[in-house]
């Protein structure tokens, strides 16, 4: 049965078979996501009858001609997508797909973590999400509980001003910090100088946000800040498995952020939130943003400080840890 399809790979370079494959995943509904890097489509007399993409170990943008759904061809672009990413040494894989393929994807070995009304999340690994749950540093508190999530790419005194707020208002604070390599300061070191400035503060807690917090993961859209169709769905998602999930595994009852005047991405997220958060009872608290002398504090205006030699200024915007790193990578030079 399967001599009559051909097979075809499309790379991210292949303008004319993805502008193909997008115009076949409109014709049923399902948009097509250009941070996708690799897409295999199914043709019959030259025409894209099912199609399967995956950007890093996120499978997505699957599709099937509904006159050939009764053909099993969504296993056959599996078992390719599969052994593709295998190939790559890519082991743990994670999709977002319709409602109604949920079942049928359920069969070729993926295991439904999370689903929204537009959306199901689902990964290859059945007990990965359940072990980062049981791994969460939970601490004990009678009171109240809140949480930050941050990239801290690195931490400046804007942020440290929306943490001292919110940990003057809260029995327990956590700051999750994002995961995600995708910084210009590296996750590890963006962990230590988190650590470092927030040691005054006795109940703050600082925790690595893995996998399930705005990560590739979840929210690969964000990395790129690449406005489309498919951020509504990552916000949904991203937010859903925090407050059904995380915050009810830490007791979070309330999550703080800061006015954002740059950036329309975070914005966008910022306004999903204040109307998912409170479906789960957890508060949304939008904290004014702290401002210097040349406007909103920010971790971008630092890092250009930074990269001009402008330490004079750049010292009154940061934290003492974060001066005394950006000082070091910039070969021990002091701001005189």
């Amino acid at each position: 049965m399967f001599s009559e399809y051909k097979k075809e790979y499309i790379d991210r370079y292949n303008s004319l078979g993805r502008l193909q494959t997008t115009s076949f995943l409109k014709s049923i509904n399902i948009e097509y996501d250009e941070n996708i890097d690799i897409t295999i489509n199914l043709t019959k007399n030259d025409t894209i009858i099912a199609s399967a993409s995956a950007e890093k170990n996120l499978i997505k943008c699957i599709g099937v001609n509904p006159e050939f759904r009764s053909e099993g061809l969504l296993n056959t672009l599996f078992s390719d997508l599969v052994a593709y990413k295998y190939n790559q040494e890519i082991y743990n894989l994670s999709l977002f797909t319709k409602a109604e393929y949920e079942k049928l994807i359920s069969s070729l070995g993926f295991y439904t973590i999370c689903k929204t009304e537009n959306i199901v999340f689902m990964e290859n690994q059945k007990h990965k999400f359940e072990e980062y749950l049981e791994n969460l540093p939970k601490f004990k508190s009678d009171g109240s509980i809140g949480a930050i999530v941050m990239n801290l790419n690195p931490i400046t005194n804007g942020h440290l001003y929306l943490i001292e707020k919110a940990a003057s208002e809260n029995d327990l604070l956590y700051i999750f910090v994002v995961s995600e390599d995708q910084s210009v300061v590296p996750f590890e070191t963006r962990y230590r100088l988190a650590l470092e400035s927030t040691k005054h503060l006795k109940n703050v807690v600082i925790i690595k946000g893995g996998d399930y917090i705005i990560s590739s993961t979840t929210f690969p859209s964000y990395f790129s800040k690449n406005y489309n169709h498919w951020i509504n769905n990552y916000c949904e998602l991203d937010l859903t498995i925090f407050s059904k999930y995380i915050a009810k595994k830490l007791n979070i009852s309330k999550r703080y952020v800061g006015t954002e005047p740059y950036c329309q991405l975070t914005n966008y997220y910022n306004q999903k939130m204040s109307e998912i958060l409170p479906n789960y009872g957890i508060d949304f608290i939008l904290i004014e943003r702290l401002f210097s002398e040349n406007g909103a504090i920010s971790a971008s205006q630092v890092r250009k400080l930074a990269d001009e030699g402008d330490f004079k200024t750049l010292k009154a915007l940061v934290p003492e840890a974060t001066y005394n790193y950006l000082i070091s990578k910039n070969g021990g030079l002091n701001e005189s």
